[in-house]
């Protein structure tokens, strides 16, 4: 019962009694009694109107707290799982992010090798005269790899001009993941570019990266566009720099390895280590894996091209075990040894690749003359020169690089 409803029921009763002892008295109604007594019906009606209207009111503000509570509820809800759609959006965005990440390490890394090359020494080679026969295109260019010709010149100073005292094609094998190495004898007979016959380590003195790259296409049919030297003493540098490294010295070798270092290092006024006391698995400083490399009178020229290229494999193990971060200065410091026609892009690509399998590449040699061609040479116009079938020898190298039968 509401307060309206009460009021009313005591005005009734007063009402009532009133009558009642009006009744009593015996006397007639007065007209303005009546008058009141309308009154007061006008009155009732309205103050029910407003009962109800107030009723109404009240249930609607009863319905809207109910609603308000029911609303509180699952507002939590909402808020639980805006926030865990909140939390999942910043992951999303993190995954999306990812390839951003990707794109500026390699940016970044991109950055350090080009600064790092732009400060290697090098001409860029005119691939319109390297002897590239369509023959040769045909065959090798399908092939997913990299070639490059490198040069190990036979001179003592910081300069990379000269006679190239060592001779290698260096193919990076993406299809079959190895590293291939392929050696030739630096007093191997072939036809020089434009210049006639000669031996092959010739061309780099007459005529630089351009004539020997084009010789070398011309007397093996191969399509290298690309080359790489440095000197020995540039060599013993990167060597030192990767804290030497482990070649196998026979007893013949030791002699020429501590005589011909001792050399090297008087020549640059350098005082030599202690001479090297034992044979077999022997740790290499930079000067002493440099005399083992250039050892001339163990064996013939095949034989002193077989001991660079161990020299050469047992530093890339070494690169291959480097800390990641000491690679840009490994970078920094080959660089300014070396001179090459790569570019920054493509030193990316081949190191990225070299990085990401380096724990299973394999590495392959391949020397020649081999046994098979090698006939001892001969002596032309009072001149001792290795001659042997060249167009065999072609035909092993591109079975050698492109994997065929014979």
């Amino acid at each position: 019962m509401t307060r309206f409803a009460g009021n009313r029921m005591k005005q009734e009763e007063i009402i009532r009694i009133q009558l009642h002892e009006k009744k009593e008295d015996s006397r007639p109604t007065h007209p303005q009694e009546e008058a009141f007594l309308q009154e007061h019906r006008l009155h009732e009606e309205h103050t029910d109107s407003y009962e109800e209207d107030w009723e109404e009111d009240e249930e609607e503000l009863e319905e809207e707290e109910e609603l308000l509570i029911e609303q509180s509820r699952p507002k939590k809800k909402r808020e639980k799982r805006k926030k865990k759609k909140s939390f999942i959006a910043r992951i999303g965005s993190l995954i999306q992010a990812i390839p951003i990440l990707v794109l500026l390490i390699g940016g970044l890394s991109f950055g350090v090798v080009t600064y790092y090359m732009n400060r290697a020494q090098g001409e860029p080679l005119d691939p319109t005269a390297l002897s590239i026969s369509e023959e040769a295109k045909s065959i090798y260019g399908p092939m997913q790899c990299k070639q490059i010709l490198c040069y190990g010149l036979d001179t003592r100073e910081d300069e990379l001009e000269g006679r190239s005292d060592a001779i290698m094609l260096v193919t990076l094998d993406y299809r079959h993941g190895k590293v291939k190495l392929t050696s030739v004898a630096r007093d191997t007979y072939v036809y020089l570019t434009d210049r006639g016959n000669d031996k092959i380590n010739h061309a780099y003195a007459y005529g630089g990266p351009q004539l020997a790259v084009s010789t070398f296409n011309g007397a093996f049919h191969t399509n290298v566009e690309d080359y790489a030297v440095t000197n020995f003493w540039s060599l013993a540098k990167i060597i030192d720099y990767v804290g030497g490294v482990e070649v196998d010295v026979d007893s013949d070798e030791l002699y020429y390895v501590n005589a011909l270092y001792t050399q090297l290092m008087n020549e640059h006024y350098m005082e030599a280590e202690d001479p090297i006391q034992e044979t077999g698995l022997v740790h290499l400083n930079g000067g002493q894996a440099v005399a083992y490399a250039r050892i001339r009178y163990v064996g013939n020229d095949v034989a002193r091209g077989g001991r660079q290229r161990e020299v050469l494999m047992a530093l890339f193990e070494k690169v291959k075990q480097m800390p990641v971060w000491r690679l840009p200065g490994f970078v920094d410091m080959a660089a300014q040894q070396c001179g090459t026609s790569l570019t920054s892009p493509e030193v990316t690509a081949m190191g990225g690749w070299l990085l990401l399998n380096k724990n299973r590449l394999e590495i392959e040699t391949l020397s020649l003359p081999d046994e098979e061609l090698d006939n001892g040479g001969q002596t032309i116009d009072g001149i001792w020169y290795y001659t042997y079938d060249v167009e065999r020898a072609s035909q092993k190298i591109r079975d050698f690089i492109l994997e065929t039968e014979e």
